[in-house]
């Protein structure tokens, strides 16, 4: 949906960033058949399980497997017609290394696109948190279990942390994501590569976009299931969350958004 009327011919060869066990790999394999693809990721088990996944048909045919570290630069010039990454910038120190990387293998009028966390959305998200943390001390008669106080606090934590570009202190080492992209980032990287443009194309854009995710991180930082998540807080925590949902028009969310997909051209 995110590449609809954005290329104008399907693409020959395919570099695949941080292709893990495939949750992009595979799609690009059914919506370009007649496409090669390179999938490229440090893990050499994810790698094996997207292999053993790919079988021994055609699509094995058309899929190269390298494990390597994308952001040293390994890449032909002007050797690719698409890159496709998910969720991998938000994990490496410097995703300005990777890009640049990157842009040296795209031919001429090609395109990169990353799909990855942005800090715009996550930051009304943690006002609203934390406004809930404080009227669960302060005011709540139905008080939050310990288990979800913990899990807002955590996200919280998680949240401020990632925000910012500067990534200097040391145990951004030792922790696995670490950034909330912002557009001004994003096209910061791209003058720096030598891209013509990015484009920032929100996705999942919902009315009620905050509950929506309220319900799935306490499904997976509780390890419940979705009806459970629902009925693990009390009604005002979902009024708070509401008034969040209601406080901006859809055009505005579209500049908050949770989740993005960055487009250089």
């Amino acid at each position: 949906n995110t590449l609809t009327g954005r290329i104008h011919e399907p693409p020959h060869v395919i570099l695949d960033i941080g292709s893990g066990s495939g949750n992009t790999v595979l799609p690009c394999l059914e919506l370009f058949p007649e496409s090669l693809i390179i999938a490229t990721d440090l893990s050499e088990n994810l790698l094996a399980i997207l292999r053993d996944y790919s079988g021994r048909g055609m699509d094995r045919q058309r899929l190269s497997l390298v494990c390597m570290d994308v952001s040293k630069g390994y890449f032909l010039p002007r050797s690719v017609d698409l890159v496709v990454g998910a969720s991998i910038l938000h994990h490496l120190i410097d995703p300005s290394a990777c890009l640049q990387s990157v842009a040296v293998s795209l031919k001429k009028g090609s395109k990169a696109l990353f799909f990855e966390p942005f800090e715009h959305g996550y930051a009304i998200l943690r006002m609203a948190y934390e406004q809930i943390l404080e009227h669960n001390e302060k005011m709540a008669k139905q008080k939050l279990s310990e288990q979800v106080v913990a899990c807002f606090k955590a996200l919280i934590t998680d949240w401020k942390v990632r925000a910012g570009s500067d990534k200097t202190a040391p145990f951004y080492q030792q922790i696995d994501d670490k950034w909330l992209f912002t557009r001004s980032y994003f096209e910061q990287i791209a003058a720096s590569v030598g891209a013509e443009k990015v484009e920032i194309i929100p996705l999942n854009v919902m009315e009620n976009g905050f509950r929506v995710q309220t319900e799935v991180n306490l499904q997976l930082v509780l390890g419940i299931g979705a009806d459970a998540a629902r009925n693990s807080v009390p009604d005002w925590v979902w009024g708070i969350v509401a008034w969040y949902d209601n406080a901006f028009s859809k055009d505005a969310k579209r500049d908050l958004p949770l989740e993005a997909a960055a487009l250089f051209s």
